[in-house]
């Protein structure tokens, strides 16, 4: 071939020749620009011509052949895509003409590289472009401060931006099933200069069955993409997409955990286009991305509505149990200065009623003090008295002392208090409400002198704080100790030792105390001998001001 003009100045132009049997190629042009391989790679392979072709336009150029073969001589147009050495699909438009010469055909023609879309980046750029796009999308996608169809258009918008599409869409499943799944057009961006489809009737109750039943076929049963020039489409198709200015389109279908939600699309209304497998797999990626994106969004929202269901609960309780608790505590009241002024008619009284009756005082004094534990174990456990928003500082080591005295004074079958620590701490934040402090600390000295057995009870308590910021306080008395399988069951809510059950308690003191501790990230730990001892060391996280004086 020669020309008046030096072809291989045309960097996208390549003009070729061959025969019916396809082993006299010639080509002219710069092969090595168009196809990234070398005249010596297309002398070594007879066949690279044809290998070059995208597998899925094979079929389209193969039936041009054939069409050529029945004219005998005649030309046809193309336009498919190749795939470069390096693995870039490349956009080809092209004439092959025909010409029967005693009786072999001959062919000749050219081919012109029109991916003068965004195609024709080099790969390097381009590949940088769609990792930016796929971080972007990424972060906006699972930004729940937005709305949903704020967060969809954002991304739409910088896929058609980065691919050059025309229109970006996503058609999401209305009702129905993968079985008959029903569509709407929800979302749609469109580049300036393309009309928007979002009033147009036919993207809204998309039966995809009943509507193009090639589509559901291939997006549903076989989860394939779609595409293709609208013009070689089916008629039932066309009719549908040509009154929308599409001329060429691909849809990818939308999976998620088995279950088909839509698909995502990218039509061209102005020129014909071939897209290029990274442009399917850009629309299969951000078609799962955006799905992932929404069902995160459904599931905060469905975490959120609970939260606030157990809130309401949460409340409904504290003010059933704030309401229990009171209504026990005015009889009990009643009770108890009743009880007083019996005791005291009976000191006064000459009668044998002054013998028999002080026995029965004490059981039913036992049996108030075990419901006002019970009561306040019950506001103990009310949310609203257990944690402590504003917490303020506590002289500790001196709260400690003014507790023993009070204890000396209330309990006479008390003998002794030891009190030791390894640092003296004066203030103190605790992660407490007060109540609660003074609960945990009450219940723990009130349970050593109570379980002491038939002597006098001897209570020690050692603290410190540990490396970690846990104030670390230990209770240990002398007395009745617990049995060694009772020992995991401390701490459970009503459960009590089998060496106790003729002692007053309701097996509820140290369940709030160990829960208490548990709701700041503390520990509660038991250690015991039957008949001779039993330790309970408590720890919690504190704010302090340690004094190091001893």
């Amino acid at each position: 071939m020669s020309y008046e003009f030096d072809i291989k100045k045309f960097k996208s132009l390549i003009v070729w020749s061959n025969n019916e049997s396809g082993d006299q190629l010639t080509q002219e042009g710069d092969l090595e620009n168009f196809y990234g391989y070398s005249q010596s790679d297309f002398e070594s392979d007879t066949d690279l011509w044809f290998k070059v072709i995208h597998p899925d336009d094979k079929p389209y150029f193969q039936k041009a052949i054939r069409e050529l073969k029945k004219l005998q001589d005649g030309s046809v147009n193309v336009q498919y895509r190749i795939i470069r050495k390096d693995s870039i699909v490349r956009n080809v438009l092209g004439v092959i003409n025909r010409k029967d010469k005693d009786g072999q055909g001959q062919y000749t023609g050219y081919l012109v590289d029109v991916s003068h879309r965004n195609q024709n980046y080099d790969a390097k750029t381009r590949r940088k472009n769609i990792l930016n796009l796929l971080s972007d999308s990424i972060s906006t996608s699972f930004d729940i401060t937005k709305s949903r169809k704020e967060i969809v258009h954002k991304v739409l918008s910088r896929l058609g931006e980065i691919t050059n599409a025309d229109r970006v869409y996503i058609f999401d499943k209305k009702s129905g099933n993968n079985l008959r799944p029903i569509l709407n057009q929800n979302y749609e961006w469109c580049k300036k200069g393309i009309e928007s489809q979002m009033t147009n009737d036919v993207v809204f109750d998309v039966d995809l069955k009943d509507l193009v039943p090639r589509w559901y076929e291939n997006m549903v049963n076989n989860k394939k993409h779609i595409s293709g020039l609208v013009r070689h489409l089916p008629i039932e198709e066309r009719q549908v997409l040509e009154p929308q200015g599409i001329v060429s389109i691909l849809v990818t279908p939308i999976w998620y955990d088995n279950e088909y939600y839509g698909f995502i699309g990218f039509d061209d209304c102005r020129e014909e286009r071939l897209w290029s497998e990274e442009e399917i797999g850009l629309l299969t990626v951000f078609g799962s991305l955006i799905i992932a994106s929404w069902k995160y969004e459904d599931s905060i929202k469905k975490v959120e509505d609970q939260l606030k269901q157990v809130k309401k609960l949460q409340s409904e309780r504290e003010q059933f149990l704030k309401m229990v608790s009171h209504q026990f505590k005015n009889p009990l009241s009643v009770v108890k200065s009743n009880t007083d002024l019996l005791k005291q008619a009976c000191r006064s009284d000459s009668s044998n009623l002054k013998n028999i009756l002080p026995p029965k005082f004490g059981r039913i004094e036992r049996s108030i003090a075990k419901f006002e534990e019970l009561i306040e174990a019950i506001l103990i456990g009310d949310s609203n008295y257990s944690v402590d928003d504003n917490p303020e500082k506590i002289d500790f080591h001196n709260w400690l002392e003014e507790m023993f005295n009070t204890k000396k004074r209330d309990y006479n079958n008390l003998k002794s208090i030891e009190l030791s620590y390894s640092e003296k701490l004066n203030k103190v934040v605790v992660p407490f409400s007060t109540k609660t402090f003074e609960y945990i600390m009450d219940t723990l000295f009130s349970n050593a002198v109570k379980y002491r057995g038939e002597e006098a009870a001897n209570v020690q308590i050692h603290y410190d704080i540990t490396g970690e910021g846990h104030l670390n306080i230990v209770f240990k008395d002398e007395g009745i100790g617990i049995n060694e399988g009772d020992l995991e069951s401390i701490g459970k809510p009503f459960f009590r030792a089998n060496n106790v059950i003729n002692t007053s308690g309701t097996g509820i003191g140290l369940s709030m105390v160990k829960d208490s501790l548990t709701n700041v990230g503390g520990a509660f730990e038991v250690k015991s001998k039957e008949g001779e001892y039993t330790t309970i060391l408590i720890s919690f996280p504190i704010n302090t001001q340690v004094n190091a004086q001893q």
